[in-house]
């Protein structure tokens, strides 16, 4: 997946404008309260947390979690964990995705 390597880069996904773009999306008609809004930041933090500790019951994504560490501390980068990266959001995308599709029998 050469064209998505950013997604598991040792960097911050930019959250900066999360209720700002919660609030267009409102404005525009997606059922967003303003408490939604206001723990936006909160929420996703929570939710990146969980998904971070699900990936941690895969072995290979541990070693591979591990060797991202390393290679961070051997370039002198911060190492950012996995619940900060971009990765976890389109994870998170995607298992909305899944439970918001309804099957009708």
């Amino acid at each position: 997946m050469p064209g998505y390597k950013w997604l598991f880069d040792n960097k911050a996904m930019d959250i900066s404008l999360i209720e700002k773009k919660m609030q267009a999306m409102q404005t525009l008609g997606v059922p967003y309260s303003d408490a939604d809004i206001a723990n936006a930041q909160k929420d996703l933090r929570t939710q990146a947390m969980k998904i971070e500790e699900s990936l941690k019951s895969d072995p290979d994504f541990v070693k591979s979690y591990e060797d991202s560490k390393k290679r961070a501390e051997a370039r002198g980068e911060q190492f950012v964990s996995m619940n900060e990266r971009e990765i976890v959001a389109l994870i998170a995308y995607i298992q909305r995705l899944g439970t918001d599709i309804k099957v009708k029998q």
